[in-house]
């Protein structure tokens, strides 16, 4: 495709954390800089920090991105760095899916996988290759899949408009009845239930360096959310 033709709109929030976690991974600023030189995508970029717990952070996300005009939700937690051209990628696939699939919902939510690279400065980060065995197991390609991580999260508009708040919550009886734990799949699979769609791209890992010890949150994944829907990419 030689260019996007709707010339979407999309809203970066980084995630930093609270205060002492105010930074950047140096490899994700200069992504974010190669988004200001997209022709055929407007790209506003905004930090979230100073705001404690996962979910709280991700719903001022949320607030921030419904208070602009743009189209889509990107957020990025700050030790993530998403491939070279991620932004172009993720565009060109829903309005090319939207193109084709006339008698399909649209392409609503999209989550780039991510590889765990260990912190060595943190001995208790997560070496249990979950998210890497996850990403093994699905085909190459665009599939619609159960759920997403939201360190590299697309959401359009509308999913945020007809979802209730919050949108994000840790610790309901969704997660712990489906899964364990995590905002994002307790998210995702609200999403779902609405007759959201929800995909990834194995082609486009997301470089994940650790800042805070995940081995509780691994102990606490278990089960899964239910038969996957069938990929038609």
């Amino acid at each position: 495709m030689d260019g996007l033709v709707n010339q979407p709109k999309v809203f970066i929030a980084v995630l930093c954390g609270p205060e002492r976690y105010q930074w950047i991974v140096p490899d994700l600023m200069l992504r974010l800089l190669e988004t200001q030189h997209l022709r055929d995508i407007t790209v506003e970029v905004r930090t979230v920090f100073g705001v404690y717990g996962y979910d709280a952070a991700r719903n001022r996300a949320v607030e921030m991105f419904l208070q602009s005009d743009a189209d889509w939700l990107c957020m990025i937690d700050n030790d993530n760095i998403p491939p070279a051209d991620f932004l172009r990628h993720v565009m060109e696939f829903a309005e090319q899916f939207s193109v084709r699939h006339t008698n399909r919902p649209s392409v609503d939510i999209v989550g780039l996988p991510y590889y765990e690279r260990p912190n060595p400065a943190s001995p208790e980060s997560l070496k249990l290759g979950i998210r890497w065995d996850g990403v093994r197991s699905l085909s190459p390609g665009w599939q619609e899949v159960l759920a997403v991580a939201a360190g590299c999260m697309f959401i359009s508009r509308r999913v945020l408009h007809e979802l209730p708040k919050p949108w994000f919550q840790i610790w309901t009886e969704n997660i712990k009845r489906n899964f364990g734990g995590g905002e994002d799949f307790d998210f995702c699979l609200r999403a779902r239930q609405a007759g959201f769609s929800i995909w990834a791209n194995t082609g486009l890992l997301v470089d994940h360096y650790h800042t805070v010890s995940l081995s509780a949150a691994a102990s606490l994944i278990r089960g899964g959310l239910g038969p996957c829907p069938n990929s038609d990419a």
